[in-house]
């Protein structure tokens, strides 16, 4: 299940850090990380923007509505889109994506992020 608590809890392992070790760092309790982790309890919005910069992963992975941990990453210092095509047709869409802008691709990115979360929900 990828609801919030079990992202931060996926994310502080990654990070090798106990719940004590992330609460100091929040200036919260080990229980009150235990119960984000749980979902006994909800962080508050603030808490949430701590978590998502403190780990760099976007507020929707922290949520659990994408898959993408930072769709900036996607991103390489050229702006230019990071990705495997695999296929012809995506190959020819993607042509010319060394002239898009980057914001052009923030949207393309968020396009294909709303799509996957509207056809999971579909299959639910």
């Amino acid at each position: 299940m990828n609801d919030f608590g079990s992202r931060l809890r996926q994310l502080r392992i990654e990070k090798q850090m106990t719940q004590e070790e992330l609460g100091k760092i929040l200036g919260k309790s080990k229980n009150n990380i235990s119960q984000y982790e749980t979902n006994k309890r909800q962080a508050d919005d603030e808490t949430k923007k701590q978590l998502a910069y403190f780990f760099n992963v976007s507020i929707d992975y922290l949520l659990g509505r994408s898959d993408i941990k930072n769709p900036d990453e996607l991103l390489d210092h050229n702006n230019k889109l990071v990705t495997v095509l695999y296929d012809e047709e995506m190959q020819a869409a993607f042509k010319d994506y060394d002239s898009w802008t980057v914001e052009d691709k923030k949207e393309l990115i968020a396009y294909l992020n709303a799509k996957r979360v509207m056809r999971e929900n579909k299959d639910k």
